[in-house]
């Protein structure tokens, strides 16, 4: 069972999404996966979420000033299996 961790690779609980910074149109940058058992008990056994942020590649002085706003399309969080941490990034694509 995968657990909490932060950067590296996604471990996936089910089908791979990834999702694609709308206004770049390129993969966002996974930030972390967090086991939700802990967190929620019972509603969250056997569940991760996933959270993504974009991100310029090698870039230290790139700020995407959409990345503060939750429905900007520059950020998501993906909840497996069967989760719904809010509406699904519009454009996914596979890990």
């Amino acid at each position: 069972m995968p657990t909490t961790k932060f950067v590296g690779q996604p471990v996936r609980l089910t089908d791979p999404q990834w999702p694609i910074s709308a206004a770049w149109d390129r993969p966002m940058r996974f930030v972390g996966q967090i086991e939700l058992g802990p967190v929620l008990g019972a509603a969250g056994h056997g569940k991760m979420a996933y959270v993504f942020v974009t991100h310029a590649d090698h870039e230290e002085d790139f700020f995407d000033p959409d990345i503060i706003d939750p429905d900007g399309g520059e950020n998501a969080v993906i909840v497996q299996p069967g989760g719904d941490a809010g509406a699904m990034p519009a454009r996914c694509a596979h890990w």
